[in-house]
């Protein structure tokens, strides 16, 4: 009788073991897509970020390359290019990456 009784308790907390292994496998499945999906998601935001710094460096290099070629410009035109070329530079560093810890 207890023997019965033991091989009762512990079939039953084999099969609830089984349950519960399967349930983490399946919730480790779930988190590691779910991880994928926002790996790609940030990856997509890169590349578009990546895309609108290029155009907007190209926009920058046509307006140096035009102030430049219109000859002599006044202080105001100076300091507002170097003030556009100082801000892009500052948003960028921003997102640099951080630099590796020092061991």
């Amino acid at each position: 009788m207890k023997e019965e009784v033991f091989y009762r308790v512990v079939g039953q907390a084999a099969v609830d073991a089984v349950a519960i292994l399967r349930q983490i496998r399946t919730n480790t499945e779930k988190i590691m897509a779910t991880q994928a999906e926002e790996a790609a998601l940030i990856q997509g935001i890169k590349t578009e970020f990546g895309q609108v710094l290029d155009e907007i460096n190209a926009k920058i290099a046509e307006l140096t390359a035009a102030v430049g070629a219109a000859g002599a410009t006044s202080p105001e035109v100076d300091a507002a290019t170097t003030d556009l070329k100082t801000a892009m530079d500052a948003a960028l560093a921003q997102f640099a990456p951080p630099p590796p810890p020092t061991p």
